[in-house]
């Protein structure tokens, strides 16, 4: 099946038939490597692993379980 460009309803990008708007994916690309590179990664791996070890370790955990039941009850 052949996909045709089209213009999108709200903002006047192309799309492709699929509703994928290039610019905006490679915008968000753009975005992802630049904070990889950034080294926030690692600072915000480490800021997660002192949360998890202090005062609201167990209400985190508790939010991760029920993420992980609600995800396993979707179709």
């Amino acid at each position: 099946m052949a996909r045709e460009e089209r213009k999108s309803a709200g903002d006047g990008q192309a799309t492709k038939g699929d509703g994928i708007n290039r610019e905006g994916a490679r915008r968000y690309d753009e975005a992802v490597r630049d904070h990889a590179r950034s080294g926030a990664p690692e600072r915000e791996a480490r800021e997660a692993a002192k949360a998890l070890d202090g005062a609201e370790g167990e209400a985190l955990r508790d939010a991760e379980r029920q993420g992980k039941a609600a995800a396993h009850k979707r179709p």
